[in-house]
């Protein structure tokens, strides 16, 4: 999870702005791409707690992954229509940034107390390596002449994969007497 979250986010947080530059929007909307960016984050996570309350950390966190994805998309079929790629800016930094809260919330629920603090670090380290090779992942179809607008998708698939697999994932464990 943490692996596909850092990778999306570095994916969210760089090409934003290039996308809306590339869709004909002003340096200035660019420029406030990233305000949505970090607002999204910022109001998601100030209810996340809540959120993780009401529907359980494992589904929170996976929607945080499908709220991601539906971000980037918009984003990419706004396609120089200020309104939607803004929205769609919104929605990526709050599943991106913010999901990451949920992910290390739901590991301290997944691993037994005794390994608690090695598995959240373990699962971290994961999340950095993804942050590592993002830049790799892009360069291979900016080598191919592909826009912002079709490099923000490729984080599309991996984020819903990472949504199933923290639905699949054995979860919580019962606390023991």
């Amino acid at each position: 999870g943490s692996f596909v979250n850092l990778t999306t986010f570095y994916f969210v947080v760089n090409w934003t702005p290039t996308l809306f530059r590339e869709s004909g929007l002003s340096g200035q909307a660019a420029t406030l791409s990233t305000s949505a960016v970090n607002g999204g984050a910022i109001l998601f996570g100030l209810v996340l707690g809540a959120y993780c309350n009401r529907v359980g950390t494992r589904n929170a966190a996976a929607s945080t992954f499908v709220v991601a994805a539906a971000g980037l998309l918009l984003m990419s079929l706004g396609d120089g229509l200020l309104v939607p790629m803004m929205l769609g800016a919104f929605l990526a930094g709050a599943g991106a940034i913010a999901g990451a809260s949920s992910l290390v919330m739901f590991g301290a629920e997944s691993y037994p107390t005794a390994l608690r603090s090695t598995g959240i670090g373990w699962s971290l380290s994961a999340g950095r390596i993804g942050s590592v090779i993002s830049p790799w992942i892009v360069g291979i179809p900016l080598g191919w002449g592909w826009h912002a607008r079709e490099i923000v998708l490729l984080p599309l698939g991996p984020a819903l994969i990472g949504a199933a697999a923290i639905l699949l994932s054995r979860g919580p464990r019962p606390a023991r007497p």
